[in-house]
C-alpha cells in the first residue's frame, strides 16, 4: 500500500540489503584480489536476482494474505510489512551492496600499488557512482517510471545489469568469457520478451482491501479473486499508479490501488460534494476542486450558475483516467468556465493571485 510503513518497511529492506552485501564481500572475498570479471559475477547476480523478483513480485499479495489470516493485530501487520519487504529485495540489493566494495578493490588493483595514487582512484569512482545515482533517480523518476511504466523501467535496469556484466566479461580475463557473454546477453533478451504483469493484481489494492479479500472462504489467490474485472487503464505517472477497472456496470478509478472514484456506491459523495456547499453557498460564482478523480464532481459544480471553476490534479495520469468517465460525468467538461491545472494544491493556493467566492 501507498503508506508511511510500506515506504519505511522498503527503505529498511534496501539499506539492510546494500550493508549486507557490502560487509560480506569484504568478510567473504575481500582478502582477494578483485578484478573486471569479478565485477561482471556481481553484476549479472544482480540481473538474475532482479529478474527473479520481477517474475514473482504479483504473487507477493498471496503472501500478505497468509500472514494476515494468522493475525491483524497492528504490530503484526508492520512486521509482516516489513518480513515480506526484507524478503523480497534481500538478495538483489545484497548484490547490488556487494558492487561498490568490488569496484573500489578492483580499481585500486588495476591502477597499481602506488600508495600516493590510491586516494585519486577511489575519489574519481565515489564522483562517478554520486553523479550516476543522481543521474539514476531522475531518469527513473522523472522520465522512465512516468513515460514506460515500472515493469518496464525494472526491465530496462535488469537487462542493463546484464549488459553491464557482459561488457566486462569481455574485457577482463580468464576462462569461458564468450559463453558467460552469451548467457547473460540471452537472459538479456530472455527479460526483454517478459509479459506485463497482471494488471488486475497489481492494481486491486490488497493491503488496503485485504479483509474483503480474506472473507473468500475458498482462500483463492488474488489473481483469481480479481479475475472478472477488466482493466481498461493502467498507468504510472510521477506520484504513484492509476488505474480504471470495471467490473460489471462499475466503472472504478483505482489510484495506487485505492479507490478513489466509482459509478457506483461512491457516486453520491461525488456528487453531493459539489452540490451541498453550492447550495448552501448564496452566491456561488469562482469555485475551487482539489483533485479531478472521475470528473464527476467538477461537472456537478458546472451544473450550477458559477463563473469558473478552477480544478487542480497532481497526477497527470488521472487526467488520463478521467475520460473514461464521460457518461457518469453527464455534463461535458470542454466548458468553457471549467480550467484545469496540474500541481500541487496547497502550492497553487498560496501562489496564486485568484481569490474564490
Amino acid at each position: 500500500g501507498s503508506s508511511t510503513y510500506a515506504f519505511t518497511a522498503v527503505l529498511v529492506a534496501v539499506l539492510v540489503g546494500l550493508a549486507a552485501g557490502a560487509g560480506g564481500y569484504v568478510w567473504l572475498l575481500g582478502k582477494r584480489p578483485a578484478s573486471a570479471a569479478t565485477m561482471a559475477t556481481i553484476q549479472a547476480a544482480v540481473g538474475v536476482s532482479a529478474a527473479g523478483l520481477l517474475l514473482g513480485l504479483e504473487r507477493l499479495p498471496d503472501l500478505l494474505f497468509v500472514g494476515l489470516r494468522w493475525s491483524d493485530a497492528p504490530g503484526w501487520v508492520v512486521f509482516l510489512d516489513l518480513a515480506l519487504s526484507v524478503g523480497a529485495l534481500l538478495v538483489v540489493t545484497i548484490c547490488i551492496g556487494a558492487t561498490f566494495p568490488c569496484a573500489l578493490a578492483a580499481t585500486v588493483a588495476a591502477g597499481g600499488a602506488v600508495r600516493q595514487q590510491v586516494g585519486q582512484q577511489v575519489g574519481r569512482l565515489y564522483a562517478i557512482n554520486t553523479v550516476g545515482a543522481i543521474a539514476g533517480v531522475l531518469l527513473g523518476g522523472l522520465v522512465l517510471v512516468p513515460g514506460i511504466g515500472v515493469h518496464a523501467t525494472l526491465k530496462v535496469a535488469i537487462i542493463a545489469s546484464l549488459a553491464t556484466a557482459a561488457a566486462l566479461w569481455i574485457v577482463g580475463k580468464g576462462h569461458g568469457r564468450p559463453l558467460r557473454v552469451g548467457a547473460v546477453l540471452v537472459a538479456a533478451g530472455v527479460v526483454a520478451l517478459l509479459p506485463r504483469w497482471d494488471e488486475r493484481v497489481m492494481s486491486a489494492g490488497p493491503a488496503v482491501y485485504a479483509k474483503t479479500f480474506l472473507g473468500d472462504e475458498q482462500r483463492r489467490s488474488l489473481r483469481e479473486l480479481v479475475a472478472g474485472e477488466e482493466v481498461v487503464f493502467y498507468g504510472h505517472g510521477k506520484s504513484g499508479s492509476v488505474a480504471v477497472t470495471r467490473f460489471g456496470p462499475r466503472t472504478i478509478l483505482r489510484i495506487n490501488g485505492k479507490v478513489d472514484a466509482s459509478t457506483g456506491s461512491d457516486m453520491p459523495t461525488e456528487l453531493m460534494s459539489a452540490h451541498l456547499p453550492l447550495l448552501v453557498h448564496p452566491a456561488p460564482r469562482h469555485v475551487f476542486v482539489l483533485g479531478l478523480g472521475s470528473g464527476v464532481t467538477a461537472a456537478a459544480v458546472l451544473a450550477h450558475p458559477v463563473d469558473s471553476v478552477d480544478v487542480l490534479e497532481l497526477e497527470p495520469a488521472v487526467i488520463e483516467a478521467s475520460r473514461f468517465f464521460s457518461v457518469a460525468q453527464g455534463r461535458s467538461l470542454a466548458d468553457p468556465r471549467f480550467r484545469l491545472v496540474v500541481g500541487d494544491g496547497r502550492s497553487f493556493l498560496r501562489a496564486t493571485a485568484a481569490r474564490y467566492h
